[in-house]
């Protein structure tokens, strides 16, 4: 009995050394799924964030802090933008500038050319919402517990909106109101119309 519990710890410890020591897995995968591997681009952390594409150019954030836009084609670097937090929200195009929120607690505006930062709104906590904009809002919302809208020239508040609970999903606008969950349980209806009023 105890030579075969001995052989049972015996078999867990080299197992267990087996697979620390197995190397991370690198490159494409191989066999009949090598035709179909185009290019790869590291980044410094997970890649969590949805990537968007306009103009054969793609946008992404990673957990290593940064916003990139590579091109699409070659996946070659076209410019990076430094944040202070994990960038895991999904970007927006809007009129020459990429909006995303980063785990710093901030929403950017970038100039989607140049990567130049236009403008940053700072929130409570951080932001995993993807936004939209209506009316030259720029809406989304924050783990905060806040829906917020800013100015999608300045950056500048314009109306905010309280829940109990922390704001992952992206907001979605039909007509006039807009629709959205919390981590409160509740998905929210606001009128647009008086918000701003």
């Amino acid at each position: 009995m105890k030579n075969n519990v001995l052989k049972i710890y015996l078999i867990i410890i080299c197992s267990v050394i087996l697979f620390c020591n197995c190397p991370p897995p690198e490159g494409p995968p191989k066999g009949e799924y090598d035709k179909n591997f185009i290019w790869r681009f590291e980044t410094g952390g997970q890649v969590n964030s949805s990537p968007i594409i306009l103009n054969d150019v793609i946008y992404f954030g990673s957990n290593d802090g940064d916003f990139y836009a590579l091109d699409a084609l070659t996946g070659l670097e076209k410019w990076r933008f430094a944040t202070k937090g994990e960038v895991q929200s999904i970007p927006f195009i809007h009129d020459g500038v990429v909006y995303f929120g980063s785990d710093d607690n901030f929403f950017y505006a970038v100039d989607m050319e140049t990567g130049q930062e236009k403008w940053k709104f700072e929130t409570w906590n951080s932001i995993r919402s993807g936004a939209l904009i209506y009316n030259g809002e720029v809406i989304f919302g924050s783990l905060d517990h806040f829906v917020y809208a800013v100015d999608a020239e300045t950056g500048k508040k314009k109306w905010k909106f309280r829940t109990a609970g922390a704001l992952y999903s992206t907001p979605l606008i039909f007509g006039d109101k807009i629709y959205f969950g919390s981590e409160d349980y509740y998905l929210y209806v606001l009128d647009l119309s008086n918000l701003n009023k």
